[in-house]
């Protein structure tokens, strides 16, 4: 149900470059907090809505990006791109 109410409000967004991008950023980050807490679940930890949040935090630094500086983000991404760096160090 979580996951058809975060489709269908991503589908009623205006579709511009930025709102996409953030689109897909905020997509990438609920769904990481989702499978975070999914393998939570099946490992039976405590507390597994803390692990959800901390999924969902692990784009917090490229959301921040996109949204106070898109034009910076592009070309950060271009030279990962370019360079074959990963983003994850």
């Amino acid at each position: 149900m979580q996951m058809l109410f975060v489709l269908l409000s991503f589908l009623k967004r205006p579709k511009t470059a930025k709102t996409q991008k953030l689109g897909h950023l905020y997509a990438s980050s609920y769904f990481s907090g989702a499978f975070a807490s999914s393998l939570a679940v099946k490992n039976n930890t405590d507390n597994p809505e803390e692990i959800f949040v901390a999924g969902l935090l692990y784009r917090l630094p490229w959301l921040a990006l996109a949204n106070t500086f898109p034009y910076k983000l592009k070309e950060m991404e271009k030279l990962i791109a370019d360079k074959n760096v990963s983003n994850n160090k």
